[in-house]
């Protein structure tokens, strides 16, 4: 893996999901447009820009990001504004922790149950569920606040990231990847969270990689016992 992360962060085409500025010739590799209430603690993570970033609902009121979706001022969830507890790295390097936990400032009425986040790391190969807001069009085509799922397999465990791919032409394939509005929304695996979209890269001509926030992993699990001692609340097994 430390080869492939060698290779991934040397690309010399790279986005983050919310951050658009994909190449006009890439087809984004999208999911199917899916019900507000088909994997609704999946959140649109709304920018004072009108751009939306994902996000999940993991407790009360507690809502996991990506580090680079939480930066402006006037974010808002569910049409509520929400308190930064904790943010990581804002780089969006690879590998870097780009997590933010939220907190939505006033109660949900809404009766939302949380995604649990999972302790176990899925092995490579694992079949895996991808849901965000993001496009679904090459370049900056498509519509952007549409919730799509998809699904796909990882092509990599590493200690920091868990990174999904695609074949670049996407002719014959069925394999669902991120783009730009997704970062920030939920890696799954038998509906447990395991990992957060933090960035995309294209292998000109080849293959495009979905990177993902490893929470399995002992800076993941550091960052986010330290949220939990700064009030954020995760949903636990009953």
């Amino acid at each position: 893996m430390k080869q492939t992360l060698k290779l991934l962060t040397s690309l010399s085409i790279m986005w983050g999901c919310g951050n658009v500025n994909q190449p006009n010739h890439l087809t984004v590799i999208g999911g199917e447009e899916i019900a507000a209430d088909d994997y609704p603690a999946v959140l649109t993570v709304l920018q004072p820009s009108g751009d939306p970033c994902s996000g999940t609902l993991v407790g009360p009121g507690t809502v996991l990001t990506a580090a680079h979706c939480s930066l402006a001022e006037g974010i808002t969830v569910l049409g509520r504004p929400v308190t930064v507890v904790l943010r990581g790295d804002d780089s969006g390097n690879a590998g870097e922790q780009d997590l933010a936990v939220l907190r939505i400032a006033a109660p949900i009425a809404e009766q939302i149950e949380p995604i649990m986040i999972t302790g176990d790391e899925p092995s490579f190969g694992a079949a895996v569920t991808l849901v965000g807001f993001g496009r679904n069009q090459p370049g900056h085509g498509g519509e952007l606040g549409i919730k799509r799922r998809g699904e796909n397999h990882l092509s990599s465990v590493d200690e920091l990231l868990l990174i999904t791919s695609t074949a670049a032409d996407n002719a014959n394939s069925h394999r669902a990847n991120i783009a730009p509005g997704d970062s920030g929304g939920p890696l799954l695996y038998a509906r447990r969270l395991i990992g957060v979209a933090t960035g995309a890269s294209l292998e000109p001509g080849e293959r495009i990689y979905g990177w993902f926030v490893n929470l399995a992993s002992p800076a993941s699990r550091e960052f986010l016992k330290k949220a939990e001692s700064l009030g954020a609340v995760f949903a636990k097994p009953s």
